[in-house]
This record gives structure tokens, C-alpha cells and sequence, in this order.
């Protein structure tokens, strides 16, 4: 069960800074977890995600967002290539 609670810490943060207008610019994987590199008009934050689910929640925002730019950027709709 700490498991999970220390999971929900995790992705509350990540979805608070998603949610003032950070997106994710890169993730860094080491021994520790993952450094999620948040950036906003020249701002940046980072975050270390430890647990193994708010890393693969942090890479799955990344991808995802990768790929609605990729799609929006050849002038398709996101939901067509879902």
C-alpha cells in the first residue's frame, strides 16, 4: 500500500506541473529513477520520479505528447491516428 501512496505523491506532482503549463522536455533514467525535465517559456523545472510507475507515467505524458505534435505538425487530427 505505500507503494501506491508514494506512486499517487508522484504523479500529483507530475500533474501539477502539467497543470501551471509545464510540459515535459526530456527524461533522464538512472540508478535513482527518472529526472523529468519540465520546461515553460523559458522556465524550467526538474523533478526526480522514483517510483516505477510515476516513471513509466512520466514517459507515457512524453510520448503521448510527442506524438499529438507530430500529428498536429502534419495538419491531422490525433484522434484518427490513435
Amino acid at each position: 500500500m505505500a507503494e501506491y501512496t508514494h506512486f499517487q505523491k508522484e504523479k500529483g506532482a507530475i500533474d501539477a506541473l502539467i497543470a501551471d503549463g509545464y510540459k515535459i522536455a526530456s527524461i533522464s533514467d538512472h540508478l535513482n529513477g527518472s529526472t523529468v525535465l519540465f520546461t515553460k517559456a523559458g522556465a524550467t523545472k526538474t523533478f526526480l520520479a522514483a517510483n516505477a510507475n510515476a516513471r513509466k507515467y512520466a514517459s507515457t505524458l512524453f510520448c503521448k505528447g510527442q506524438a499529438w505534435q507530430t500529428v498536429t505538425s502534419q495538419g491531422g487530427n490525433a484522434h484518427e491516428h490513435q
